[in-house]
Protein backbone atom coordinates (compact mmCIF):
# COMPACT_ATOMS: atom_id res chain seq x y z
CA UNK A 1 0.00 0.00 0.00
CA UNK A 2 1.33 3.48 -1.02
CA UNK A 3 3.08 5.42 1.90
CA UNK A 4 2.50 2.46 4.25
CA UNK A 5 6.08 1.45 6.17
CA UNK A 6 8.00 -1.72 5.84
CA UNK A 7 7.03 -4.06 8.65
CA UNK A 8 10.01 -6.75 9.17
CA UNK A 9 8.49 -10.13 11.06
CA UNK A 10 11.50 -12.04 12.68
CA UNK A 11 10.87 -15.51 13.42
CA UNK A 12 11.31 -16.38 17.31
CA UNK A 13 13.66 -18.53 18.49
CA UNK A 14 12.68 -22.53 18.42
CA UNK A 15 13.12 -23.34 21.93
CA UNK A 16 14.38 -20.65 25.28
CA UNK A 17 15.95 -22.74 27.77
CA UNK A 18 14.30 -21.84 31.18
CA UNK A 19 15.83 -22.46 34.90
CA UNK A 20 14.10 -22.64 37.69
CA UNK A 21 15.40 -21.59 40.70
CA UNK A 22 15.89 -23.98 43.45
CA UNK A 23 13.99 -23.48 46.95
CA UNK A 24 17.89 -22.53 48.42
CA UNK A 25 17.97 -20.13 45.67
CA UNK A 26 14.90 -18.96 46.50
CA UNK A 27 15.39 -18.69 50.21
CA UNK A 28 18.93 -17.22 49.66
CA UNK A 29 17.33 -14.37 47.70
CA UNK A 30 14.11 -13.45 49.53
CA UNK A 31 16.65 -13.50 52.96
CA UNK A 32 19.50 -11.27 51.28
CA UNK A 33 16.52 -8.70 50.37
CA UNK A 34 15.70 -8.57 53.91
CA UNK A 35 16.19 -5.08 55.35
CA UNK A 36 16.21 -4.05 59.40
CA UNK A 37 16.28 -0.37 59.71
CA UNK A 38 18.62 1.36 62.30
CA UNK A 39 16.60 1.54 65.12
CA UNK A 40 15.67 -2.31 65.51
CA UNK A 41 18.96 -3.65 64.59
CA UNK A 42 20.13 -1.42 67.76
CA UNK A 43 17.12 -2.71 69.72
CA UNK A 44 17.94 -6.23 69.27
CA UNK A 45 21.60 -5.73 70.09
CA UNK A 46 20.99 -3.92 73.31
CA UNK A 47 18.04 -6.94 74.16
CA UNK A 48 20.87 -9.71 73.15
CA UNK A 49 23.59 -7.88 75.79
CA UNK A 50 20.87 -7.08 78.30
CA UNK A 51 20.02 -10.84 78.36
CA UNK A 52 23.42 -12.08 78.24
CA UNK A 53 24.61 -9.58 81.02
CA UNK A 54 21.18 -9.63 83.16
CA UNK A 55 21.31 -13.01 84.55
CA UNK A 56 25.12 -12.44 86.38
CA UNK A 57 24.00 -8.35 87.09
CA UNK A 58 20.93 -9.60 89.38
CA UNK A 59 23.02 -12.68 90.78
CA UNK A 60 25.98 -10.34 91.66
CA UNK A 61 23.52 -7.46 93.09
CA UNK A 62 21.85 -10.29 95.17
CA UNK A 63 24.86 -11.28 96.80
CA UNK A 64 26.63 -8.30 97.42
CA UNK A 65 23.17 -6.33 99.03
CA UNK A 66 23.66 -9.07 101.55
CA UNK A 67 20.46 -10.73 100.13
CA UNK A 68 22.14 -14.43 100.00
CA UNK A 69 24.72 -14.58 103.37
CA UNK A 70 27.68 -17.11 103.15
CA UNK A 71 25.57 -19.85 104.76
CA UNK A 72 22.72 -19.47 102.20
CA UNK A 73 22.29 -22.11 99.75
CA UNK A 74 21.64 -18.83 97.23
CA UNK A 75 24.84 -17.88 97.25
CA UNK A 76 26.61 -18.47 93.92
CA UNK A 77 30.05 -20.24 94.76
CA UNK A 78 31.13 -20.28 90.81
CA UNK A 79 31.24 -16.64 91.04
CA UNK A 80 34.37 -16.70 93.01
CA UNK A 81 36.06 -19.64 91.31
CA UNK A 82 37.44 -17.60 89.03
CA UNK A 83 39.23 -15.19 91.29
CA UNK A 84 40.15 -17.75 93.97
CA UNK A 85 41.24 -19.85 91.02
CA UNK A 86 43.61 -17.46 89.54
CA UNK A 87 46.51 -18.67 91.28
CA UNK A 88 45.99 -22.04 89.99
CA UNK A 89 46.01 -20.98 86.81
CA UNK A 90 49.56 -18.97 87.50
CA UNK A 91 50.86 -21.75 89.27
CA UNK A 92 49.88 -24.77 86.25
CA UNK A 93 51.51 -22.17 83.68
CA UNK A 94 54.66 -22.07 85.76
CA UNK A 95 54.84 -25.69 86.22
CA UNK A 96 54.06 -26.51 82.81
CA UNK A 97 56.99 -27.19 80.05
CA UNK A 98 58.00 -26.28 76.83
CA UNK A 99 57.64 -23.21 74.76
CA UNK A 100 55.97 -19.90 75.38
CA UNK A 101 53.10 -20.89 72.94
CA UNK A 102 52.50 -24.26 74.97
CA UNK A 103 52.61 -22.20 78.22
CA UNK A 104 50.07 -20.11 76.93
CA UNK A 105 47.97 -22.97 76.24
CA UNK A 106 48.23 -24.11 79.29
CA UNK A 107 47.22 -21.02 81.07
CA UNK A 108 44.45 -20.57 78.16
CA UNK A 109 42.94 -24.41 79.09
CA UNK A 110 43.09 -23.69 83.25
CA UNK A 111 41.49 -20.00 82.69
CA UNK A 112 38.53 -21.90 80.05
CA UNK A 113 37.72 -24.35 82.59
CA UNK A 114 37.22 -21.89 85.29
CA UNK A 115 34.85 -19.85 82.98
CA UNK A 116 33.06 -22.61 82.41
CA UNK A 117 32.39 -23.74 86.37
CA UNK A 118 31.46 -20.02 86.34
CA UNK A 119 29.03 -20.45 83.58
CA UNK A 120 27.68 -24.01 84.86
CA UNK A 121 27.01 -22.74 88.62
CA UNK A 122 25.84 -19.29 87.02
CA UNK A 123 22.98 -21.16 84.54
CA UNK A 124 22.26 -23.91 87.56
CA UNK A 125 21.84 -21.95 90.82
CA UNK A 126 21.41 -18.50 90.19
CA UNK A 127 18.74 -16.70 91.84
CA UNK A 128 16.66 -16.12 88.53
CA UNK A 129 17.61 -19.80 87.92
CA UNK A 130 16.12 -20.68 90.99
CA UNK A 131 13.12 -18.61 90.66
CA UNK A 132 12.13 -19.67 87.24
CA UNK A 133 13.53 -23.05 86.62
CA UNK A 134 11.09 -24.77 89.15
CA UNK A 135 8.03 -23.78 87.87
CA UNK A 136 8.50 -23.85 84.07
CA UNK A 137 10.00 -27.77 85.04
CA UNK A 138 6.48 -28.40 86.36
CA UNK A 139 4.38 -27.18 83.85
CA UNK A 140 7.19 -29.34 81.26
CA UNK A 141 6.66 -32.28 83.04
CA UNK A 142 2.76 -32.08 83.22
CA UNK A 143 3.15 -32.18 78.89
CA UNK A 144 5.39 -35.08 79.27
CA UNK A 145 8.85 -33.38 79.05
CA UNK A 146 11.34 -33.47 81.77
CA UNK A 147 15.12 -32.13 81.67
CA UNK A 148 18.67 -33.06 80.65
CA UNK A 149 18.84 -35.91 83.33
CA UNK A 150 15.26 -36.89 83.98
CA UNK A 151 12.55 -38.27 81.47
CA UNK A 152 8.80 -38.62 81.62
CA UNK A 153 7.76 -42.00 80.36
CA UNK A 154 4.47 -43.46 80.33
CA UNK A 155 1.71 -43.73 83.47
CA UNK A 156 4.22 -41.06 85.76
CA UNK A 157 7.00 -43.19 85.38
CA UNK A 158 10.24 -41.12 85.52
CA UNK A 159 13.82 -42.25 83.76
CA UNK A 160 17.45 -41.73 84.39
CA UNK A 161 18.96 -40.27 81.26
CA UNK A 162 22.12 -42.63 81.86
CA UNK A 163 20.28 -45.72 81.75
CA UNK A 164 18.39 -44.77 78.38
CA UNK A 165 21.77 -43.98 77.13
CA UNK A 166 22.78 -47.36 78.05
CA UNK A 167 20.10 -49.56 76.57
CA UNK A 168 20.02 -47.44 73.13
CA UNK A 169 23.52 -46.83 72.64
CA UNK A 170 26.55 -48.11 71.21
CA UNK A 171 27.94 -51.30 72.77
CA UNK A 172 30.43 -50.41 75.45
CA UNK A 173 33.07 -53.33 74.52
CA UNK A 174 32.85 -51.41 70.79
CA UNK A 175 36.60 -50.10 69.79
CA UNK A 176 35.06 -47.24 68.20
CA UNK A 177 32.72 -46.15 71.47
CA UNK A 178 35.85 -46.67 73.96
CA UNK A 179 38.31 -44.02 71.57
CA UNK A 180 35.16 -41.58 71.74
CA UNK A 181 35.06 -41.79 75.72
CA UNK A 182 39.11 -40.81 75.36
CA UNK A 183 38.79 -38.15 73.37
CA UNK A 184 35.85 -36.71 74.67
CA UNK A 185 37.86 -36.33 78.06
CA UNK A 186 40.52 -33.51 78.77
CA UNK A 187 43.10 -35.87 78.09
CA UNK A 188 46.28 -37.65 80.16
CA UNK A 189 45.48 -38.46 83.10
CA UNK A 190 41.67 -37.52 83.69
CA UNK A 191 40.62 -40.42 80.29
CA UNK A 192 38.97 -42.69 81.99
CA UNK A 193 39.66 -46.29 81.64
CA UNK A 194 37.02 -47.59 79.23
CA UNK A 195 37.01 -51.08 79.09
CA UNK A 196 36.02 -53.41 81.88
CA UNK A 197 37.09 -56.73 80.91
CA UNK A 198 40.64 -55.85 81.91
CA UNK A 199 39.51 -54.06 85.52
CA UNK A 200 37.52 -57.22 86.27
CA UNK A 201 39.48 -59.80 84.85
CA UNK A 202 42.50 -58.54 87.03
CA UNK A 203 40.52 -58.30 90.13
CA UNK A 204 39.75 -62.01 89.71
CA UNK A 205 43.28 -62.70 89.24
CA UNK A 206 44.27 -60.74 92.54
CA UNK A 207 41.33 -62.40 94.35
CA UNK A 208 42.44 -65.97 93.31
CA UNK A 209 45.94 -65.86 94.60
CA UNK A 210 44.01 -65.45 97.57
CA UNK A 211 41.77 -68.20 97.37
CA UNK A 212 39.03 -65.51 97.30
CA UNK A 213 36.56 -65.98 94.37
CA UNK A 214 34.61 -63.37 92.17
CA UNK A 215 30.70 -63.29 91.96
CA UNK A 216 30.29 -60.14 89.69
CA UNK A 217 26.34 -58.86 89.89
CA UNK A 218 25.04 -56.00 87.28
CA UNK A 219 22.24 -54.36 88.71
CA UNK A 220 20.06 -53.61 85.74
CA UNK A 221 18.04 -50.28 84.76
CA UNK A 222 15.20 -50.02 85.02
CA UNK A 223 14.84 -48.90 80.87
CA UNK A 224 16.11 -52.99 80.62
CA UNK A 225 13.31 -54.48 83.09
CA UNK A 226 10.24 -51.97 82.01
CA UNK A 227 11.50 -50.57 78.25
CA UNK A 228 7.49 -50.26 77.76
CA UNK A 229 7.23 -48.04 80.39
CA UNK A 230 9.27 -45.65 78.67
CA UNK A 231 8.08 -46.46 75.06
CA UNK A 232 4.67 -47.32 73.70
CA UNK A 233 6.42 -49.48 70.63
CA UNK A 234 7.58 -52.39 73.14
CA UNK A 235 5.09 -54.72 74.82
CA UNK A 236 4.50 -55.04 78.42
CA UNK A 237 6.28 -58.36 78.47
CA UNK A 238 9.18 -58.14 76.57
CA UNK A 239 12.52 -59.14 77.15
CA UNK A 240 15.11 -57.29 79.07
CA UNK A 241 16.53 -54.80 76.96
CA UNK A 242 20.67 -54.83 77.12
CA UNK A 243 23.20 -52.72 75.92
CA UNK A 244 24.47 -54.35 72.43
CA UNK A 245 27.79 -55.52 74.07
CA UNK A 246 26.32 -57.07 77.07
CA UNK A 247 26.07 -60.84 75.98
CA UNK A 248 29.40 -60.66 74.29
CA UNK A 249 30.39 -59.06 78.03
CA UNK A 250 29.14 -62.11 80.11
CA UNK A 251 30.68 -64.73 77.79
CA UNK A 252 34.04 -63.23 78.00
CA UNK A 253 34.21 -63.12 81.75
CA UNK A 254 32.35 -66.39 82.01
CA UNK A 255 35.17 -67.94 79.95
CA UNK A 256 38.15 -66.43 82.66
CA UNK A 257 36.29 -68.14 85.24
CA UNK A 258 33.84 -65.35 87.16
CA UNK A 259 30.93 -66.18 87.75
CA UNK A 260 28.42 -63.31 86.16
CA UNK A 261 24.87 -63.12 88.55
CA UNK A 262 22.36 -61.27 86.27
CA UNK A 263 19.42 -59.73 87.95
CA UNK A 264 18.29 -58.96 84.83
CA UNK A 265 16.62 -62.24 83.31
CA UNK A 266 15.28 -62.61 86.67
CA UNK A 267 13.67 -58.89 87.10
CA UNK A 268 11.93 -59.48 83.79
CA UNK A 269 10.59 -62.80 84.75
CA UNK A 270 9.05 -61.57 87.95
CA UNK A 271 7.37 -58.71 86.07
CA UNK A 272 6.18 -60.95 83.28
CA UNK A 273 4.70 -63.66 85.91
CA UNK A 274 2.53 -61.66 87.83
CA UNK A 275 2.68 -57.68 86.04
CA UNK A 276 3.79 -56.56 89.16
CA UNK A 277 6.80 -53.27 88.92
CA UNK A 278 9.98 -54.54 89.78
CA UNK A 279 11.54 -50.60 89.86
CA UNK A 280 9.90 -47.70 91.89
CA UNK A 281 7.87 -45.02 89.68
CA UNK A 282 10.31 -42.10 90.17
CA UNK A 283 13.43 -43.87 91.42
CA UNK A 284 16.40 -45.27 89.76
CA UNK A 285 16.08 -48.88 91.89
CA UNK A 286 14.52 -51.64 92.23
CA UNK A 287 11.48 -52.20 94.52
CA UNK A 288 12.19 -53.55 97.97
CA UNK A 289 10.62 -57.14 97.49
CA UNK A 290 12.15 -57.34 94.21
CA UNK A 291 15.72 -56.43 95.87
CA UNK A 292 14.87 -59.38 98.67
CA UNK A 293 14.34 -61.65 95.72
CA UNK A 294 17.61 -61.19 94.05
CA UNK A 295 19.52 -61.65 97.51
CA UNK A 296 17.73 -64.65 98.27
CA UNK A 297 18.57 -66.04 94.91
CA UNK A 298 21.89 -65.00 94.96
CA UNK A 299 22.46 -65.58 98.59
CA UNK A 300 21.48 -69.88 97.40
CA UNK A 301 23.85 -69.85 94.70
CA UNK A 302 26.94 -68.63 96.79
CA UNK A 303 25.83 -71.56 99.88
CA UNK A 304 25.97 -74.01 97.26
CA UNK A 305 29.55 -72.56 95.82
CA UNK A 306 31.39 -71.93 98.53
CA UNK A 307 32.59 -74.11 101.35
CA UNK A 308 32.15 -72.07 104.24
CA UNK A 309 33.51 -73.23 108.51
CA UNK A 310 31.30 -75.24 110.22
CA UNK A 311 29.03 -72.69 112.07
CA UNK A 312 25.67 -72.96 113.65
CA UNK A 313 23.65 -70.33 110.83
CA UNK A 314 23.02 -67.08 112.42
CA UNK A 315 19.36 -66.06 112.84
CA UNK A 316 18.24 -62.35 112.06
CA UNK A 317 14.64 -61.27 113.13
CA UNK A 318 12.89 -58.94 110.57
CA UNK A 319 10.35 -56.33 111.12
CA UNK A 320 8.50 -54.70 108.16
CA UNK A 321 8.08 -50.72 108.02
CA UNK A 322 6.11 -48.67 106.10
CA UNK A 323 8.61 -46.03 104.03
CA UNK A 324 7.00 -43.04 101.81
CA UNK A 325 9.04 -40.94 99.42
CA UNK A 326 9.92 -39.46 96.20
CA UNK A 327 12.48 -41.20 93.80
CA UNK A 328 15.93 -39.44 93.08
CA UNK A 329 15.25 -38.96 89.50
CA UNK A 330 12.23 -36.61 90.99
CA UNK A 331 14.40 -34.91 93.07
CA UNK A 332 16.61 -34.09 89.86
CA UNK A 333 13.70 -32.53 88.19
CA UNK A 334 13.93 -29.92 90.85
CA UNK A 335 10.22 -28.97 91.36
CA UNK A 336 8.74 -26.34 93.35
CA UNK A 337 8.41 -27.71 97.05
CA UNK A 338 5.19 -27.17 96.57
CA UNK A 339 4.27 -29.28 93.86
CA UNK A 340 2.02 -31.75 93.22
CA UNK A 341 2.76 -32.92 89.98
CA UNK A 342 4.37 -36.02 91.29
CA UNK A 343 2.90 -37.78 94.22
CA UNK A 344 4.77 -39.43 96.76
CA UNK A 345 5.33 -43.41 96.51
CA UNK A 346 5.23 -45.93 99.49
CA UNK A 347 6.86 -49.47 100.14
CA UNK A 348 7.50 -51.61 102.33
CA UNK A 349 10.98 -52.78 103.45
CA UNK A 350 11.59 -55.05 105.56
CA UNK A 351 14.31 -54.49 108.67
CA UNK A 352 17.17 -56.96 109.38
CA UNK A 353 18.06 -57.42 113.33
CA UNK A 354 21.36 -58.92 114.82
CA UNK A 355 22.05 -59.36 118.51
CA UNK A 356 22.69 -56.05 119.00
CA UNK A 357 19.85 -54.07 117.09
CA UNK A 358 19.85 -52.92 113.60
CA UNK A 359 22.05 -55.08 111.13
CA UNK A 360 25.89 -53.79 110.77
CA UNK A 361 28.21 -55.51 108.43
CA UNK A 362 30.75 -57.94 110.52
CA UNK A 363 34.77 -57.55 108.84
CA UNK A 364 35.10 -60.94 110.21
CA UNK A 365 32.54 -62.06 107.32
CA UNK A 366 33.65 -64.71 105.23
CA UNK A 367 31.68 -62.54 102.66
CA UNK A 368 32.61 -59.27 101.43
CA UNK A 369 29.68 -57.36 99.44
CA UNK A 370 30.97 -54.65 97.16
CA UNK A 371 28.08 -52.49 96.26
CA UNK A 372 26.79 -48.91 95.28
CA UNK A 373 23.40 -47.49 95.24
CA UNK A 374 21.67 -50.58 94.52
CA UNK A 375 23.03 -51.94 97.93
CA UNK A 376 21.83 -49.34 99.81
CA UNK A 377 18.66 -47.62 98.74
CA UNK A 378 17.51 -49.20 101.64
CA UNK A 379 20.35 -49.59 104.01
CA UNK A 380 21.45 -46.10 104.15
CA UNK A 381 18.38 -43.44 105.96
CA UNK A 382 20.06 -40.26 104.15
CA UNK A 383 18.69 -42.14 100.82
CA UNK A 384 15.30 -41.62 102.27
CA UNK A 385 13.84 -45.21 101.73
CA UNK A 386 14.25 -46.57 105.46
CA UNK A 387 17.60 -48.08 106.97
CA UNK A 388 19.46 -51.39 107.48
CA UNK A 389 16.64 -53.48 104.93
CA UNK A 390 19.04 -53.18 101.72
CA UNK A 391 20.67 -55.59 99.86
CA UNK A 392 23.68 -56.20 102.08
CA UNK A 393 21.13 -56.99 105.12
CA UNK A 394 18.76 -59.24 102.91
CA UNK A 395 21.57 -61.61 101.46
CA UNK A 396 23.12 -62.12 105.06
CA UNK A 397 19.65 -62.96 106.44
CA UNK A 398 19.59 -65.55 103.28
CA UNK A 399 22.96 -66.50 103.59
CA UNK A 400 22.22 -67.02 107.57
CA UNK A 401 25.38 -65.61 108.60
CA UNK A 402 27.36 -62.25 108.89
CA UNK A 403 28.32 -59.90 106.00
CA UNK A 404 31.68 -57.88 105.40
CA UNK A 405 30.34 -54.61 102.99
CA UNK A 406 32.21 -51.80 101.49
CA UNK A 407 29.60 -49.64 99.84
CA UNK A 408 29.56 -46.13 97.71
CA UNK A 409 26.51 -44.81 96.37
CA UNK A 410 28.18 -43.82 93.19
CA UNK A 411 31.03 -44.86 90.50
CA UNK A 412 30.32 -48.12 91.09
CA UNK A 413 33.42 -49.48 88.71
CA UNK A 414 36.05 -48.00 91.03
CA UNK A 415 34.92 -46.37 94.15
CA UNK A 416 34.57 -49.75 96.50
CA UNK A 417 37.61 -51.35 95.16
CA UNK A 418 39.77 -47.87 95.63
CA UNK A 419 38.33 -48.10 99.31
CA UNK A 420 39.55 -51.69 99.70
CA UNK A 421 42.63 -50.61 98.03
CA UNK A 422 42.93 -48.04 100.82
CA UNK A 423 42.37 -50.12 103.65
CA UNK A 424 45.14 -52.69 102.67
CA UNK A 425 47.77 -49.90 101.99
CA UNK A 426 47.19 -48.58 105.28
CA UNK A 427 47.48 -51.81 106.52
CA UNK A 428 44.28 -53.30 107.26
CA UNK A 429 43.63 -56.37 105.50
CA UNK A 430 39.93 -56.51 104.69
CA UNK A 431 40.40 -59.76 102.57
CA UNK A 432 41.77 -61.42 105.86
CA UNK A 433 39.54 -64.78 106.33
CA UNK A 434 37.23 -63.62 102.63
CA UNK A 435 36.32 -66.73 100.94
CA UNK A 436 33.92 -65.20 98.03
CA UNK A 437 33.91 -60.76 96.79
CA UNK A 438 30.57 -60.42 95.71
CA UNK A 439 30.91 -56.90 93.21
CA UNK A 440 28.06 -55.54 92.73
CA UNK A 441 27.51 -52.39 90.09
CA UNK A 442 25.05 -50.52 87.94
CA UNK A 443 25.16 -51.95 84.76
CA UNK A 444 25.09 -48.05 83.06
CA UNK A 445 28.93 -48.23 84.97
CA UNK A 446 29.51 -50.85 81.92
CA UNK A 447 29.75 -47.55 79.39
CA UNK A 448 29.88 -44.65 81.52
CA UNK A 449 32.09 -45.78 84.15
CA UNK A 450 35.95 -45.44 85.10
CA UNK A 451 37.27 -48.49 85.19
CA UNK A 452 40.22 -48.23 86.95
CA UNK A 453 43.33 -51.15 87.76
CA UNK A 454 44.24 -51.43 91.46
CA UNK A 455 46.82 -53.45 93.14
CA UNK A 456 46.13 -55.44 95.75
CA UNK A 457 49.10 -55.04 98.20
CA UNK A 458 49.01 -55.32 101.66
CA UNK A 459 51.18 -51.83 103.03
CA UNK A 460 52.16 -51.57 106.59
CA UNK A 461 50.26 -49.15 108.97
CA UNK A 462 51.36 -45.72 108.61
CA UNK A 463 53.57 -43.54 110.85
CA UNK A 464 50.84 -41.52 112.03
CA UNK A 465 52.02 -38.11 110.64
CA UNK A 466 48.51 -36.57 110.16
CA UNK A 467 46.44 -34.88 113.25
CA UNK A 468 43.57 -37.72 114.11
CA UNK A 469 42.38 -37.01 117.86
CA UNK A 470 42.11 -39.81 119.70
CA UNK A 471 38.82 -41.85 119.90
CA UNK A 472 36.03 -40.28 122.79
CA UNK A 473 37.50 -36.74 122.23
CA UNK A 474 36.69 -34.05 119.99
CA UNK A 475 38.78 -30.98 119.08
CA UNK A 476 38.19 -27.56 118.66
CA UNK A 477 40.63 -26.39 115.81
CA UNK A 478 41.08 -23.88 113.11
CA UNK A 479 43.49 -24.03 109.42
CA UNK A 480 43.51 -23.01 106.19
CA UNK A 481 42.30 -25.04 103.18
CA UNK A 482 45.48 -26.20 101.31
CA UNK A 483 42.99 -28.32 99.11
CA UNK A 484 39.70 -29.56 98.68
CA UNK A 485 37.73 -32.20 96.80
CA UNK A 486 34.53 -30.91 94.22
CA UNK A 487 30.74 -31.42 95.29
CA UNK A 488 28.52 -31.93 92.75
CA UNK A 489 25.44 -29.03 92.08
CA UNK A 490 22.54 -30.06 93.79
CA UNK A 491 19.81 -31.97 91.51
CA UNK A 492 22.67 -32.79 88.77
CA UNK A 493 23.91 -36.66 90.49
CA UNK A 494 21.01 -39.32 91.49
CA UNK A 495 21.56 -38.85 95.24
CA UNK A 496 20.78 -36.36 97.78
CA UNK A 497 23.80 -36.26 100.48
CA UNK A 498 27.86 -35.57 99.79
CA UNK A 499 31.02 -35.46 101.33
CA UNK A 500 34.08 -33.40 100.37
CA UNK A 501 37.51 -34.32 101.39
CA UNK A 502 39.58 -31.10 102.77
CA UNK A 503 43.56 -30.81 102.94
CA UNK A 504 44.11 -28.50 106.46
CA UNK A 505 47.11 -27.01 107.19
CA UNK A 506 47.97 -24.54 109.68
CA UNK A 507 45.89 -26.27 112.42
CA UNK A 508 45.49 -24.89 115.79
CA UNK A 509 44.01 -25.85 118.61
CA UNK A 510 41.40 -23.91 120.63
CA UNK A 511 43.25 -25.01 123.76
CA UNK A 512 46.82 -23.86 122.76
CA UNK A 513 47.85 -28.05 122.57
CA UNK A 514 50.16 -28.79 120.03
CA UNK A 515 48.96 -31.47 118.04
CA UNK A 516 50.75 -31.34 114.58
CA UNK A 517 49.92 -28.80 111.68
CA UNK A 518 47.64 -31.21 108.54
CA UNK A 519 44.63 -33.22 108.83
CA UNK A 520 42.61 -34.89 106.11
CA UNK A 521 38.73 -33.81 107.14
CA UNK A 522 35.81 -35.13 105.70
CA UNK A 523 32.68 -32.66 105.76
CA UNK A 524 29.14 -32.99 104.77
CA UNK A 525 28.67 -30.26 101.20
CA UNK A 526 25.30 -31.51 100.41
CA UNK A 527 22.25 -32.55 102.33
CA UNK A 528 18.72 -33.35 101.30
CA UNK A 529 19.86 -31.68 97.79
CA UNK A 530 21.32 -28.51 99.28
CA UNK A 531 24.97 -27.35 99.48
CA UNK A 532 26.31 -26.74 102.73
CA UNK A 533 28.97 -23.97 103.61
CA UNK A 534 31.40 -26.94 102.98
CA UNK A 535 30.83 -26.74 99.53
CA UNK A 536 31.90 -23.59 98.70
CA UNK A 537 35.19 -23.91 100.77
CA UNK A 538 38.00 -22.41 98.63
CA UNK A 539 42.02 -22.77 98.92
CA UNK A 540 43.31 -20.46 100.81
CA UNK A 541 39.98 -20.23 103.27
CA UNK A 542 40.33 -19.70 106.96
CA UNK A 543 37.79 -22.06 108.60
CA UNK A 544 36.93 -23.81 112.30
CA UNK A 545 35.80 -26.46 112.78
CA UNK A 546 35.30 -29.50 115.30
CA UNK A 547 36.93 -32.59 114.32
CA UNK A 548 36.96 -35.98 115.75
CA UNK A 549 38.01 -39.20 114.36
CA UNK A 550 36.47 -40.82 111.24
CA UNK A 551 36.66 -44.30 113.02
CA UNK A 552 34.02 -43.33 114.87
CA UNK A 553 31.40 -41.68 112.53
CA UNK A 554 32.41 -44.24 108.92
CA UNK A 555 29.34 -46.95 110.27
CA UNK A 556 26.64 -43.97 109.87
CA UNK A 557 28.57 -41.80 107.22
CA UNK A 558 31.33 -44.31 104.97
CA UNK A 559 28.27 -45.34 102.38
CA UNK A 560 27.61 -41.87 101.31
CA UNK A 561 29.53 -40.40 98.30
CA UNK A 562 32.15 -38.79 98.71
CA UNK A 563 34.75 -37.10 96.62
CA UNK A 564 38.53 -37.28 96.83
CA UNK A 565 41.39 -35.11 97.16
CA UNK A 566 43.39 -34.89 93.46
CA UNK A 567 46.83 -35.56 95.73
CA UNK A 568 46.51 -39.36 95.96
CA UNK A 569 49.04 -39.75 98.46
CA UNK A 570 46.39 -37.93 100.61
CA UNK A 571 44.21 -40.38 100.13
CA UNK A 572 46.30 -43.37 102.16
CA UNK A 573 46.23 -40.34 105.06
CA UNK A 574 44.12 -41.16 108.49
CA UNK A 575 40.84 -38.72 107.96
CA UNK A 576 39.06 -36.89 110.17
CA UNK A 577 35.57 -36.40 110.35
CA UNK A 578 34.39 -32.64 111.23
CA UNK A 579 31.68 -30.27 111.31
CA UNK A 580 31.82 -26.26 110.71
CA UNK A 581 31.77 -24.36 113.33
CA UNK A 582 30.30 -20.97 112.26
CA UNK A 583 31.80 -17.24 112.97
Amino acid sequence: MPGAPDITIEKPPESIPVRLRTREEAALQEVGATVVSKPVSLVIVVAFLASLVSVAGIQHWHELSGSAPASSDSRLPGAYDIVFGLPGVVAAVAESKGSWWDRLMVGNHAMLQLIGRYETNLEEESVVSRSLLPRTQALLVRLGGGNEKSYVGRDGWLFYRPDIDYVTGPGFLDPAWIRHRAAGASGGEDAPSSDPLPAILGFKEQLAVRGIELIVVPAPSKATVHPSRFSTRIREDAAPVQNPSFDRFVRALGDAGVLVFDPAERLAGLHSRDARPQFLRTDTHWRPESMERIASELAALVNRRIQFKDTDPAGFPTETVEVSGFGDIAAMLRLPKDQNTIDPEQVQVRQVMDAAGLWRPSRDSEVLLLGDSFSNIYSLAEMGWGEAAGFAEHLSLHLGRPVDAILRNDNGSFATREALVRDLRRGTDRLEGKKVVIWQFAARELAFGDWKQFSLELGEPPTPSFVVPPEGEVWDVSGAVEEVSRAPRPGSVPYKDHIVSVHLVSLQRADGVESGSDAVVYLTSMKDNVWTSAARLREGSTIRLKLRPWSEAAPDLERINRSELADVQLQFEEPCWGELIDG
